[in-house]
């Protein structure tokens, strides 16, 4: 199995073609048919940062509409979106359950909001 993600904050550039979607694509058509390929679209990363939500949702089909552009076939593999997986929701909500159960900060010692503080811990 091959798994990988990519954020859509804006227009891909150079480096994502280099450091990704061209491997992406080269895995695709290299890899056994037995291999599975996954390659999402994390939406849920991207708003470790306010995002302006129409900007989000246009950044999302411009990036899927690139990786189909760029040569991935979804007849060989799965691309998804990374919020239409329950089970990512889910993780996320007990991960920013324990993150702030474990890390009690307030506003003034991080000097940003709890709220993007820990989707900043989640999203890495």
């Amino acid at each position: 199995m091959i798994f990988s993600g990519i954020q859509p904050t804006g227009v891909p550039h150079l480096g994502n073609y280099l450091g990704a979607l061209r491997q992406w694509v080269k895995l695709q058509n290299e890899a056994p048919d037995s291999t599975t390929l996954l390659y999402s679209i994390v939406d849920l990363h991207a708003i470790t940062v306010e995002q302006n939500p129409e900007q989000l949702l246009q950044w999302e089909t411009e990036m899927l509409a690139t990786l189909l552009a760029v040569g991935l076939d979804p007849k060989r593999s799965t691309i998804f979106f990374q919020s239409d997986v329950r089970q990512c929701k889910t993780v996320m909500h007990d991960k920013t359950l324990n993150i702030t159960t474990r890390f009690p900060l307030t506003q003034s010692s991080c000097g940003c909001s709890i709220d993007r503080l820990v989707l900043a811990v989640y999203g890495g």
